[in-house]
């Protein structure tokens, strides 16, 4: 059984009585500990899809199962990372921290609260920020924050939707390999379902490549990424492999776009 099974599932939306299809007859299986991205060009249904695990929507037709059982709304083996950072502008880096943890285990002890917020906030590099407020952080900063956040509640899976796309190049790549870091040396891995447009980010850090096409939103094509882990970006980038398997992977992105504009073919 895996863990996340998506089953033939449509996301209809109304709009001013007109019905709008986000994502049509979408069937994908996760593995448990697996990392896959989910990519395609805007407006593909990516984020719909996320917002269907997360729970906060729920398909036309199809169902979606986590473990076997249908989701029926959010739940705690879920945590989800944003493109925006979510994080409570009163609260320190410590309190946002803790304050996920407590949503998990209400029970926990105060001061156990925050010895596994220090822990998580030193794994994302900010130990010497615990007391700052997110407003005395750059945006590089306060996306560690929300994933320290997330990886502290110690879900089962971590969604993530385009959780990089809004921060500088320089701190993308660094964004990128402290999380690459972070879950390949975990004990125990999350499943990660990742949503990017970032074709170079998807590989660097998946299993498995899941291509969207739009309007409406379906698979297009699903590719395996058997690199070697753990995976070292300029080492990786210099191989021929990766090249042809990026090259294959931006004539798919292409494809899609140039059936949308009715072109023939798109140089590469």
């Amino acid at each position: 059984m895996s863990k996340i099974e998506i089953n033939n599932v449509t996301l209809d939306y109304v709009d001013k009585n007109q019905t709008f299809t986000a994502i049509k007859d979408v069937s994908i299986s996760i593995e448990e500990g697996e990392f896959v991205s989910i990519i395609g060009s805007s407006g593909c249904g990516k984020s719909s899809l996320l917002s269907i695990l997360e729970g906060l929507n729920f398909p036309t037709e199809g169902k979606v199962n986590i473990d076997g059982s249908e989701i029926k709304g959010t739940g705690l083996d879920r945590a989800v990372v944003f493109q925006h950072y979510s994080l409570f502008p009163w609260m320190t880096v410590r309190k946002n921290v803790a304050y996920g943890i407590k949503q998990a285990n209400k029970s926990l002890p105060r001061k156990n609260l925050f010895e596994i917020a220090d822990q998580f906030i030193t794994k994302v590099g900010l130990g010497n920020f615990k007391q700052k407020y997110p407003s005395q952080l750059s945006g590089g900063m306060q996306q560690r924050v929300a994933i320290a956040r997330a990886l502290a509640m110690s879900p089962s899976i971590l969604l993530m939707d385009e959780p990089f796309g809004a921060v500088d190049a320089k701190n993308r790549v660094l964004l990128q390999e402290m999380l690459l870091e972070l879950w390949e040396k975990s004990d125990e891995k999350k499943t990660v379902v990742f949503v990017t447009h970032d074709i170079d980010e998807a590989i660097l850090l998946s299993d498995r490549v899941i291509m969207m096409t739009g309007s409406p939103g379906q698979v297009r094509k699903e590719l395996k990424i058997d690199f070697p882990r753990p995976r070292n970006r300029e080492a990786l980038m210099e191989t021929r492999d990766y090249s042809n398997f990026r090259k294959e992977l931006m004539s798919t992105f292409f494809e899609d776009i140039a059936e949308k504009i009715g072109g023939d073919e798109v140089a590469i």
